[in-house]
C-alpha cells in the first residue's frame, strides 16, 4: 500500500534526501508539542468559562468536552512515543504518513468540538482553516483539497441535520440571544463563505509550499551537477 501512495505523497527528488525527511520529522514533533499547548488552552477555556464566566453548559456538552480533550491528549501521547520508531524509509510508514495521520485525527476531534459547541454558531470552526494551512505546507495539494472537501461536507451535513432537528443542537447558552443554525439564508451564506475561504487558504499555502519544494529540487540538482563536475575535474 505504501508503495502505491509513495507517488502521491513523496516528491521524486526527495526520496533520497535526508534533509527533507529530517525536516518533516522536526515538523511532526513541533505539531505534537503544539497539540499539548492546545490541550492546555482547551482545558483552561472549559474551566474558566464554566467556573468564572458561569456559562451554563449542558451535561452533554461538559461530558463531550472532557472526553474530546482527554482523547486529544491520549492520541498525542501515543504519537509522541511512536514517532521515535518511524523510519526514514519511503517504502514503509514514514514521517509523511505520520503527518497525514495526525491531521486526520485532529480533523475528527475538531469536528466533534465544533458540533458540541454550537455547530455553525461555534467560535471554534476557524481552527479548521489553521489545520488545512498546516497540512498544505507538508502534504500534496490533491490530498489536502480532498480532506478539506470531506470536512466541509461533514460540517454541512451536521448543520443541515441540526436545522431539520434530526440531531440535537448544542448551543453555548449565553453566547447568542438568538439562534442561527435554523436560519437557511444565514446557513447558506456561511457555508459558501467558509468553503471559499478554506479552499483559497489551501491554494495559497500549497502554492507557497510547491515553490519551496521547487527551489529545494533546483538546489539538489545543482549540487549533483557540481559533484559530477568535480569528479570529472579530478579525473
Amino acid at each position: 500500500m505504501f508503495n502505491k501512495l509513495k507517488i502521491s505523497l513523496v516528491p521524486d527528488w526527495a526520496v533520497e534526501q535526508k534533509e527533507f525527511w529530517e525536516s518533516i520529522r522536526r515538523r511532526n514533533l513541533w505539531f505534537i508539542k503544539l497539540r499539548y499547548i492546545i490541550v492546555i488552552l482547551l482545558s483552561t477555556f472549559l474551566f474558566t468559562t464554566t467556573f468564572i464566566f458561569k456559562i451554563n453548559y449542558s451535561e452533554t456538552q461538559l461530558t463531550a468536552g472532557v472526553i474530546i480533550i482527554a482523547s486529544i491528549l491520549f492520541y498525542n501521547f501515543i504519537l509522541h512515543r511512536a514517532r521515535k520508531y518511524v523510519r526514514l524509509d519511503v517504502n514503509k510508514f514514514n514521517p509523511l504518513y505520520l503527518s497525514l495521520f495526525q491531521i486526520e485525527l485532529d480533523l475528527i476531534a475538531l469536528l466533534m468540538l465544533v458540533y458540541y459547541t454550537g455547530g455553525i454558531e461555534s467560535p471554534l470552526y476557524m481552527q479548521f482553516v489553521f489545520l488545512v494551512i498546516i497540512g498544505s505546507l507538508i502534504l500534496p495539494g490533491i490530498l489536502v483539497y480532498t480532506m478539506a472537501a470531506i470536512f466541509i461536507i461533514a460540517f454541512t451535513a451536521l448543520t443541515i441535520l441540526e436545522g431539520y432537528e434530526v440531531i440535537a443542537h448544542h448551543p453555548i447558552n449565553g453566547m447568542l440571544n438568538f439562534s442561527l443554525y435554523d436560519n437557511p439564508n444565514y446557513v447558506a451564506a456561511f457555508l459558501f463563505t467558509f468553503a471559499f475561504m478554506t479552499f483559497v487558504s489551501v491554494y495559497l499555502a500549497n502554492g507557497m509550499a510547491r515553490q519551496l519544494y521547487k527551489r529545494e529540487k533546483d538546489l539538489v540538482d545543482s549540487m549533483k551537477k557540481i559533484n559530477v563536475a568535480e569528479k570529472e575535474k579530478q579525473k
